[in-house]
């Protein structure tokens, strides 16, 4: 889990980090496809998109090898 304060902003993330957060940095790294759950109309979730964002710039021990990192930046898992 990471250790970022709660209801600071990340600058790179672009909201604060609450609990909105934890749950869609957990959903990420549990491989879901965040990308394609939908709000209800005129639902929000702040702090959503940061959790996806951090947990896109966090590659599991295994895949740390040059290879698997060119390969995960191609296809869009993690951001640069």
């Amino acid at each position: 889990m990471p250790t970022p304060v709660w209801g600071r902003g990340d600058p790179d993330a672009g909201e604060m980090w609450n609990s909105n957060s934890t749950i869609s940095w957990l959903m990420t790294r549990s491989g879901l496809d965040v990308e394609s759950i939908q709000l209800p109309q005129g639902g929000r979730a702040p702090g959503w998109i940061a959790g996806i964002v951090v947990a896109r710039r966090q590659v599991p021990k295994e895949l740390e090898s040059e290879a698997n990192l060119l390969e995960l930046r191609h296809c869009g898992a993690i951001m640069t």
